[in-house]
C-alpha cells in the first residue's frame, strides 16, 4: 500500500535548501501478529543534485520482511532511488534516524547508517534492517526521518552531518527539559514549577555548579526559588541552558541578559547584547546603556555610545533626554560629541 500525504503514513517535508533534504514520515501503526509482511510506501519526492539533475526517491517499511525482501524477521527500513541519474562526481550522504512514542517521550531507536555512494550505485546500498519490538510497534507511532545532502566528497558532508548531530543533540536536550523525567531539582517560579536536572546546569553555569556542589539549603532540599522573575522569562532561560535557544529572543532579550549576568551564563549574555544592539533606537538608546553599564555588558555599551554619538542630534532634541540619565563615566564623550552641535 501507497501512505498518502493526509494518510498515517503521511510524508512531511521539514527543510529543503540547495543539495539538502530532510523529511519526516510518521507511521500510526496498528498491527497485529498475523499482520507480518505488512509494507507501506511513502509518496515519493524529488531533490536536486549538484547539477541540477532532479532524483526522485521514496521511503518504504516492511514489517517483519520476507526472505525476499532480504532482511528476514527484521522490520525492513528502504530508501528506493526511482530514478536513473546522469553520471557525475556528485554522491548522496544518507542517514536515518528512528524513534518510537510521542513527544516529549520519544525513545530513539536507530540514529546511525551513513550512506555514501553515487546514484548508479545506490540501489544496491538502500535496504537496513532495523529492530524494533512488536509490543513497542502496536500503540505507538513510529517517526521516521531521513536526512538526503548531496555533496562533492567524503569530507563535506562529514562536516554537513557533524552540524545535523549538533541540531538533533539540541532537540533531545529540549525534549528533556520539556518532559522533565528523570528530574533532581525543582525550580519555582511563582507559582510554576520546572523539573531540572542539577547535572546540566551545572555543566552550563559556575553559579549552579558551585550551588549544587555545596550544603546550601537547595542542595539538600533539591528546591530552588527564584524572585523577581516572570515564568515566561525563565522557561526561555533554562530553555537555553539545555538545548542553546531561545525561542522569541526579540522580546525576552532585555531581562535575559540580566538573567545571564546573574547565573553566569555567558554565552547566552553575548547572545542578548547581540538582539539589543539590532534593536537600537532613538528612544531606547539610553535605557539600553544604562542597563549595559549596570550588568557590565560591554559590547551593548560600546555600541549605545557608538550610536549616541552619531545620532546625538535628534536624541537630544527628545523631551525625555537629558545629560544626567547617562551613566557618569560616559558623560565626557557625550558632552564633546554635543558641544560639535553649537
Amino acid at each position: 500500500m501507497i501512505a498518502d500525504e493526509d494518510g498515517p503514513g503521511a510524508l512531511q517535508i521539514v527543510e529543503i535548501v540547495p543539495f539538502k533534504m530532510v523529511v519526516n514520515w510518521e507511521l500510526y501503526l496498528n498491527w497485529n501478529i498475523g499482520d507480518e509482511g505488512e509494507y507501506l510506501e511513502s509518496c515519493p519526492f524529488g531533490f536536486h543534485d549538484l547539477s541540477g539533475n532532479t532524483h526522485e526517491w521514496q521511503l518504504s517499511f516492511c514489517y517483519k520482511s520476507s526472505d525476499e525482501c532480504g532482511c528476514a524477521n527484521h522490520n525492513c527500513l528502504s530508501i528506493v532511488h526511482l530514478e536513473n541519474a546522469e553520471p557525475g562526481k556528485c554522491i548522496f550522504a544518507i542517514k536515518f534516524r528512528v524513534s518510537i512514542g510521542f513527544a516529549g517521550a520519544r525513545q530513539y531507536i536507530y540514529d546511525d547508517t551513513l550512506i555514501e555512494t553515487s546514484p548508479q550505485n545506490f540501489a544496491e546500498k538502500s535496504k537496513y534492517a532495523i529492530t524494533v519490538s512488536h509490543r513497542s510497534m502496536k500503540n505507538d507511532p513510529l517517526k521516521i526521518s531521513c536526512f538526503i545532502i548531496a555533496c562533492h566528497d567524503v569530507n563535506e558532508h562529514n562536516n554537513i552531518f557533524q552540524n545535523e548531530h549538533h541540531i538533533l543533540l539540541s532537540q533531545d536536550q529540549e525534549l528533556l527539559f520539556e518532559s522533565g523525567k528523570f528530574s533532581d531539582v525543582t525550580f519555582i517560579v511563582g507559582e510554576q514549577e520546572f523539573k531540572l536536572h542539577k547535572s546540566i546546569l551545572s555543566s552550563r553555569s559556575v553559579y549552579f555548579a558551585a550551588m549544587f556542589n555545596n550544603d546550601c539549603k537547595e542542595s539538600i532540599n533539591n528546591k530552588v526559588n527564584v524572585e523577581d522573575q516572570s515564568h515566561e522569562v525563565m522557561k526561555e532561560f533554562f530553555r537555553y541552558i539545555y538545548a542553546g535557544k531561545v525561542n522569541k529572543i526579540e522580546i525576552y532579550a532585555l531581562e535575559l541578559l540580566k538573567i545571564a549576568d546573574m547565573y553566569a551564563v555567558i554565552k547566552l549574555k553575548s547572545v542578548c547584547e547581540q538582539t539589543l544592539v539590532k534593536a537600537l533606537e532613538n528612544e531606547n538608546v539610553v535605557e539600553y546603556l544604562n542597563i549595559a553599564d549596570k550588568y557590565s555588558a560591554k559590547k551593548l555599551e560600546t555600541e549605545c555610545i557608538r550610536y549616541i554619538i552619531t545620532n546625538i542630534k535628534e536624541i537630544v532634541d527628545l523631551p525625555a533626554f537629558h545629560l544626567d540619565s547617562i551613566p557618569a563615566e560616559h558623560r565626557d564623550r557625550i558632552f564633546k560629541a554635543v558641544a560639535k552641535m553649537t
